[in-house]
């Protein structure tokens, strides 16, 4: 993904000017309702450095992983200074079965989270499922909408290792 913002702060942080939540910018996503008729899967988001809620998230990136009743969820984030323009590589990696998320930057593992039953934000594995919301890119719910690029993008059907995720950063062709 290339983010692009709207402007710069004066220390030269990403803003973007239509925002939700907590300031963020959903960029990659499935799932726009939440509640009893929820359809919340997952999302990739990105904080605008003048969040007014999180104020400590300056340019955060991160993948949120939910219930279906969408709420609160486990998420990774990697908080590295962003560059308008400049293309990064992420992948999400989650597993049902071990009830964790890996969070990788440019081919490397940058964050974990898990959602069992010990963890912060357990999902019971009766809301772990496959809904019929569209995959958004640029938006995950039309509540926000990102300025910048998005290429390629995969989905794939098991868990990739390390390795994969790496050699994907350096030769995106699979």
């Amino acid at each position: 993904m290339r983010p692009e913002g709207t402007t710069l702060n004066p220390d030269g942080e990403l803003l973007f000017a239509d925002t939700q939540g907590s300031g963020y910018v959903h960029w990659f996503g499935k799932g726009d309702a939440s509640g009893e008729l929820g359809n919340r899967e997952w999302s990739f988001r990105v904080y605008s450095a003048d969040n007014a809620e999180t104020p400590n998230r300056h340019n955060r990136m991160s993948f949120y992983h939910f219930g279906f009743d969408g709420g609160l969820g486990p998420g990774c984030y990697v908080e590295d200074p962003l560059v308008s323009g400049e293309w990064m590589h992420y992948a999400a990696v989650v597993s049902k079965p071990d009830h964790r998320i890996w969070w990788y930057k440019n081919g490397e593992l940058r964050d974990t989270d898990g959602f069992g039953p010990a963890d912060s934000y357990p999902i019971p594995d009766a809301d772990l499922r496959n809904g019929s919301a569209p995959v958004r890119m640029g938006s995950q719910d039309s509540g926000s909408f990102f300025k910048g690029a998005i290429d390629n993008a995969y989905f794939y059907n098991r868990m990739l290792t390390a390795p994969e995720i790496t050699h994907l950063y350096h030769d995106p062709t699979p």
